[in-house]
């Protein structure tokens, strides 16, 4: 749905992609309410509920890059914050309502509340240069992190429909040939995915495998989202400052992630539960929300809401099959340990490929810096022979 949304945003703009995905998801949760049966819920809360709430996350943070430039790190981060909030808060507040008025009025309720999302559709005005392509195409990058990679020649007109240069543009699946470090973010983020989604429905289950009382394992999930909110709302000041490259802070939180989730196997208590949880959570909030910024240095702008599509793609496609294959592990071995250490491992690899990248890129760069400076001395002393020659010749 990532992609469709990013198209989607490219033809008929942000703020009309967000109001349809409002309308959509609230209608689906509200006709949730007539289910009969978990196969009219597949398709009401799971199918259109997620097309829905797809058209609207996406574009929402699209818009925050296209906005916020020198503090877009900071800007990002307490976005992303909301997230957090939302998976502490609304859990309890659901079933409350259930507890009260019946599953089916809640739904009604909740339908209600998922219309906000519509409100904060009308408020999302993208900026002028924004609405402008020819300008943000024309506009001078401001931002240092910007790779070579991502300068892509225009060698075709955008506005030809028979052309496959502009289907490829218009879809973004051009980033996967012209934009090598878009292609290693992808890569990651659906590795990260993986382990992500593993932690998240399994944690609770593993404490209480090892004898944690369900009501303390429950309690996890909430430090781990204080934990998380800590993460995304500090290390943007700190990316915006310029001292932090965000590529290699999005790397090191995603190899801290995966020690996390491995290390956890050896806690024996309720507290080093607490603190392996908390440190996932604080990685892992800020590597999910650094994803955006680090899209945004290595990618024109006007490429930034494709590339987002495609990234939130691979996220959700590693998220997919993640806790599948952690169940299947689980009944296979009859505990969580294999399914902890390979989803661990995965993201710590997907910490220590982008470390590679970052490694090569450097030395490619140095060696075509080397290259160029040769041969700028080259031109240098053939200009200065020339220059004798003539002298001579006088």
């Amino acid at each position: 749905m990532r992609p469709i949304a990013s198209a989607m945003s490219n033809k008929y703009g942000i703020r009309p992609t967000v109001i349809a995905g409002g309308i959509i998801s609230s209608t689906a949760i509200f006709a949730s309410s007539y289910a009969t049966g978990i196969t009219y819920l597949y398709i009401s809360y799971g199918l259109i509920t997620g097309l829905g709430v797809g058209l609207a996350y996406q574009p929402s943070i699209v818009i925050l890059g296209q906005y916020f430039h020198k503090r877009h790190a900071l800007a990002n981060g307490f976005a992303w914050c909301g997230l957090s909030v939302g998976i502490m808060v609304f859990p309890p507040l659901f079933q409350t309502l259930i507890t009260y008025y019946g599953w089916k009025s809640a739904m009604m309720i909740i339908s209600a509340l998922n219309m906000n999302i519509v409100v904060s559709g009308t408020l999302m005005r993208p900026p002028s240069d924004a609405m402008n392509p020819s300008s943000v195409a024309e506009k001078k990058i401001e931002n240092p992190e910007m790779e070579v990679d991502s300068l892509l020649v225009e060698n075709t007109k955008q506005n030809n429909p028979h052309n496959w240069r502009w289907f490829t543009e218009t879809t973004g699946l051009h980033l996967f040939c012209d934009n090598p470090t878009f292609v290693v973010m992808c890569i990651s983020i659906f590795m990260s995915g993986f382990g992500y989604l593993v932690a998240m429905a399994l944690y609770i289950a593993k404490a209480v495998s090892v004898g944690i009382p369900r009501i303390n394992a429950s309690f996890l999930m909430t430090i781990m989202g204080v934990c998380s909110i800590v993460g995304r709302s500090s290390h943007g000041w700190l990316i915006d400052l310029g001292h932090l490259p965000p590529m290699a802070v999005f790397a090191a939180n995603l190899i801290l992630g995966g020690l996390s989730l491995i290390f956890v196997q050896a806690s024996s208590s309720y507290i080093l539960y607490a603190v392996m949880v908390g440190v996932f959570g604080f990685a892992t909030g800020i590597f999910m929300a650094l994803g955006a910024v680090c899209l945004k240095a290595n990618v024109q702008l006007k490429y930034f809401s494709s590339a987002m599509g495609w990234y939130l793609f691979h996220l959700g496609l590693g998220s997919l099959i993640g806790p599948p294959v952690a169940g299947w592990m689980y009944d296979k071995t009859s505990n969580f340990n294999l399914a902890f250490s390979i989803a661990g491992g995965v993201m710590g690899a997907a910490g220590v490929l982008n470390y590679i990248y970052m490694c090569y890129k450097k030395m490619t760069s140095e060696e075509n810096r080397t290259r160029l400076d040769d041969k700028e001395t080259k031109v240098k002393n053939i200009g200065s022979s020339h220059e004798t020659s003539e002298e001579v010749f006088l």
